[in-house]
């Protein structure tokens, strides 16, 4: 979404409940359970519960990775993610180094 619209819903998100974050599965739990230790990381992750969308610019993956999220926590350390708005989850798919993610 560009323009007009986008604002929108970002301020829409701003203003209900936050998003929570679950995990896919057992190794997603892992990385997610290491970035809890640093309280700068935990921050970034309450930004991002109020605008998935937008916050740490947040975009869409391309390619073999397509219709999922992808967030920059640093800058080189990425979370991959899909969006449920119906459940208001985050859910989390990997988080590292892009060229682990990415290959």
């Amino acid at each position: 979404m560009s323009g007009n619209g986008a604002r929108q819903d970002a301020s829409k998100e701003a203003s209900q409940a936050p998003y929570r974050f679950t995990c896919l599965n057992n190794r997603a739990k892992r990385e997610f359970a290491v970035l809890l230790d640093d309280a700068a990381l935990r921050e970034k992750l309450k930004m991002l519960q109020q605008q998935p969308r937008n916050a740490l610019k947040a975009h869409k993956t391309k390619g073999k990775l397509q219709g999922y999220w992808e967030c920059h926590l640093e800058a080189d350390l990425l979370m991959l993610y899909e969006i449920d708005d119906t459940k208001r989850e985050i859910i989390v798919i990997r988080i590292g180094m892009h060229k682990d993610i990415f290959g």
